[in-house]
């Protein structure tokens, strides 16, 4: 890895390292909840309601540490290193994320963040480093949270008249062509075709991103 972005990575390692110091005492409380609803038996909407909950409550929780403050031009840093660096570096920034869970979760959040972002044609740079932040979480977290980000990224730039088609084909291009631990297949051939996605056609008639801000 090179200095530059080893120094950003040793940088998040402590904000990450920090953050999950004061976030032990919630991380408890909703192993609690997590295990009464096994015991209650697991049913979809109980599950779903649940996982709601959990990123809502870290996203406030967030809110009320300025970790994004903090955190958040780190990633730009770390995004931007990431488009300019070659493939041995950047498979350890994402090997370097995948071992860190709530890093996993920063970079994912920093991603949706961008998507409310873009907004005119003047923001693809934007759009081009939420496209790289998903990369380097590599769908880490879950596959259906990596799904309607992309598609929100993916039909919001149409929607504002970007091609979104070539910008996700280039950051493909620097993607893994493997399996993910959130249940992707590829995140380079989701990406390389992501318009044949189903996720895209209900997005579209949706007319709405799937995570509006309040």
């Amino acid at each position: 890895m090179d200095a530059v972005t080893s120094k950003l990575c040793e940088r998040l390692d402590e904000l990450a390292a920090d953050y999950d110091n004061w976030h032990a005492p919630l991380v408890d409380e909703f192993s609690e909840r997590l295990a009464k609803l096994s015991q209650d038996g697991f049913n979809p909407h109980a599950l779903e309601s649940f996982r709601k909950e959990l990123m809502e409550r870290e996203a406030s929780l967030r809110s009320e540490k300025d970790t994004d403050g903090a955190i958040n031009p780190a990633l730009e840093c770390l995004c931007t290193s990431y488009l300019q660096c070659g493939s041995a570096t950047r498979a350890e920034v994402r090997a370097f994320v995948a071992q860190r869970e709530s890093l996993c979760t920063f970079v994912l959040s920093y991603a949706i963040g961008l998507t409310a972002q873009v907004t005119s044609v003047d923001d693809t740079s934007k759009l081009i480093l939420a496209l790289a932040a998903m990369s380097i979480e590599n769908c880490g977290c879950d596959y259906r949270d990596t799904l309607t980000t992309l598609a929100d990224l993916y039909v919001g730039a149409e929607e504002i008249g970007i091609d979104p088609k070539p910008v996700f084909e280039a950051i493909a291009e620097l993607s893994t062509d493997s399996p993910t631990s959130g249940g992707c297949e590829s995140l380079m051939e989701i990406l390389r075709h992501f318009e044949r996605c189903a996720v895209v056609a209900e997005r579209r008639s949706m007319g709405r991103p799937y995570r509006e801000t309040k």
